[in-house]
């Protein structure tokens, strides 16, 4: 090509340009593996893609050598050469090991193996020769082969000892008796066992072992045998004796005559009638087993005595005297006595006429002849008088067994649960009750109580009484059944006393007949407290407090106005006052009881009711969440408590 220009006539000729083939070396990389193993990928060095180049190996999977060729796509641009690689296979290591194995002397060989699994080796443990106890080399014999090389390890075969146990047979005899032959239970001839015993020929055990020769191919265990001596038997009884009650024991015997045993009879202890076992006694001796024969007694007989009981004479109501007796045949040991229950047909002492005294003998050690006396009770009664209390005017058919009679406050004790003999009370009241008990004193409070108009009535106007009665006056019934009086805090504060007889029984009979007189002639005068303190280191009631005014307290402020005074008793129908700060007062049972004065033609008749035992510290306690925190009564509360529990704790 080029630019025409008119001062040139140009003539062109073509020239000719020439590319080559490029020239190439592919070499096949060489290449190694190890038998058995996955071929591991041929490569070249040619990074041409278009000649496609690849690596391939000569055919073989033994252990060798072998050509790597390359093959690839011609292409008119590359002239190419071509360098073989080689590809190796390396024989395999494989390491064989005899595995362990043992056996007891005397059994066949285990089988012998190897951890070995390729086959084309035909591996097999083969030990070294030999039987007895010891350790022998297990090899590995297998087939060559170049495609493995083979490590072996060897194993060890052991013979253990055989484990024997020879035991020493037992054996007994009779002492003096000549030995018995001793064996054992070995059969193994080589051992040569034999029993030999412990020396010793008195009663006893002893121990049998086991002699044998050693030999390395035996474990021997030895087990004792025990060659027993027993003692000779030997039978001991003693011989049945008697005596009287109080007399002294006979000789007791047996009949042994092994003076080594040292017999002897003794007999159970005790001295009163009957049968006691008598046995034997004897110095123990190892080599005689002594059997007792039981059975054999000692027979006490009862002593024979005659008793003359003496004649007696009380007045009635007396109390039964102690009955006495004598003596009149036979004789009391030395330092005894009789048991005698001396009783009499008499019920009691309040009928007079004659009575049989007996006597029954509580001594089995005597035989007692008794010789009866006369019990002479004379009346005793003259001017007393029985009021019988007719259970039919009872609504539940119990008046008052076991109870308490009162007559102007005066107890009287009842003869037969009914009846009760006293002077003449023509016009008197009289209350019956009993008492029920809760769970601590402060819960008694009598129970059924009655009150019962008394009459005794000359029938015939021979100037004797002939007929007393008890009727019940029913508008009166439990008036004072209830818990006698309070012990409260109050007031100022302080403590105070008073009746509990409930208001609305007040209300009823005081505004009604019992106001007016009109409850069977009755009129109520007054109502109020009976009060006394317990002294507790004598058990006394101690009326009052000791004061002899109509005003009781000390200081100014601390007093409580009395009533009246009767019988020695101080009525008040309450009191306000303060005791003194020590725990001894305050802690100090105040007994209390209400009562009630009822007036008919002139004369007054005082009905009580039942007794409350109370402590001020026990008030206080019931209290002490009455009051509001802070308040002169609450802090007068606390301070009671504080003074006594200080007191309990020391």
């Amino acid at each position: 090509e080029y630019t025409e220009n008119a001062n040139y006539t140009v003539t062109v000729v073509d020239g000719t340009f020439t590319i080559t083939p490029k020239a190439i070396t592919i070499v096949a990389n060489d290449a190694t593996k190890v038998f058995g193993e996955t071929d591991p990928a041929l490569t070249t060095d040619c990074t041409i893609a278009e000649l496609n180049a690849k690596a391939v190996r000569e055919a073989g999977e033994n252990v060798g050598e072998y050509k790597i060729t390359v093959e690839y796509t011609e292409n008119a641009n590359y002239t190419v050469t071509v360098v073989d690689g080689k590809f190796t296979i390396t024989p395999k290591a494989v390491t064989i090991t005899a595995a362990d194995a043992t056996k007891v002397f005397g059994e066949s060989d285990p089988a012998l193996t190897t951890d070995c699994t390729i086959a084309e080796l035909n591996a097999k443990a083969v030990r070294e020769a030999g039987e007895n106890v010891g350790t022998y080399t297990i090899k590995v014999e297998y087939t060559e082969n170049a495609n493995y090389t083979v490590t072996t390890v060897d194993g060890k075969f052991t013979i253990t000892p055989k484990a024997v146990t020879i035991t020493a047979n037992d054996a007994t005899k009779v002492f003096g008796e000549a030995d018995p032959a001793l064996t054992t239970d070995c059969t193994i001839a080589e051992l040569n066992a034999k029993a030999v015993r412990e020396a010793g020929e008195n009663v006893g055990e002893y121990a049998i072992k086991v002699e044998y020769t050693e030999n390395a191919n035996y474990t021997v265990t030895t087990v004792d045998g025990t060659f027993t001596i027993t003692p000779k038997a030997v039978s001991i009884t003693a011989a049945d004796a008697t005596k009287v009650f109080g007399e002294a024991d006979p000789a007791l015997t047996t009949d042994c005559t092994i003076a080594e045993l040292n017999a002897k009879a003794v007999r159970e202890a005790g001295e009163d009638v009957g049968e006691y076992k008598i046995t034997v006694e004897y110095t123990e001796n190892p080599n005689y087993v002594v059997t007792v024969t039981d059975g054999a007694k000692l027979t006490i007989t009862q002593r024979s005595i005659t008793v003359k009981l003496d004649d007696v004479t009380i007045e009635s109501g007396d109390e039964l005297p102690t009955f006495t007796y004598t003596i009149t045949s036979g004789e009391l040991p030395e330092g005894g006595s009789l048991d005698l229950t001396i009783t009499t047909d008499a019920v009691d002492s309040t009928t007079p006429g004659t009575y049989t005294i007996t006597a029954q003998n509580n001594d089995p050690n005597y035989a007692i002849t008794v010789e009866n006396a006369t019990l002479t009770i004379e009346d005793s009664h003259a001017g007393l008088y029985p009021i019988h209390f007719d259970p039919a005017a009872d609504d539940t058919g119990t008046i008052i067994p076991g109870g308490v009679v009162e007559i102007d406050g005066v107890p009287y004790v009842l003869d037969d649960d009914t009846t009760v003999w006293v002077p003449h009370t023509t016009g008197k009241l009289a209350t019956t009750y009993k008492y029920k008990v809760g769970e601590t004193y402060y819960e008694t409070y009598p129970t059924n109580m009655y009150v019962w108009l008394l009459k005794v009535t000359d029938t015939d106007g021979d100037g004797e009484y002939d007929l007393y009665t008890a009727e019940r006056v029913k508008e009166l019934d439990d008036f004072m059944l209830y818990a006698g009086t309070s012990i409260r805090i109050n007031a100022n504060p302080g403590i105070r006393f008073f009746t509990t007889v409930p208001a609305d029984k007040l209300k009823a009979l005081m505004g009604g007949k019992l106001l007016t007189g009109d409850l069977a002639g009755f009129k109520l005068v007054r109502s109020g407290t009976l009060y006394v303190k317990w002294r507790e280191e004598t058990s006394n009631l101690v009326m009052g407090v000791g004061v002899s005014s109509d005003v009781y307290g000390g200081a100014a402020g601390n007093t409580f106005r009395r009533f009246s005074t009767a019988n020695g008793r101080d009525w008040f129908t309450g009191m306000l006052t303060n005791l003194p700060d020590d725990a001894d007062t305050l802690s100090m049972d105040i007994l209390s009881r209400p009562y009630i004065v009822l007036e008919r033609d002139g004369e007054q008749i005082v009905i009580y009711g039942g007794t409350v035992r109370r402590s001020v510290y026990y008030v206080a306690t019931q209290n002490r969440d009455v009051y509001e925190t802070g308040t002169a009564y609450d802090n007068y509360i606390e301070n009671i408590i504080t003074i006594v529990e200080n007191a309990k704790n020391g």
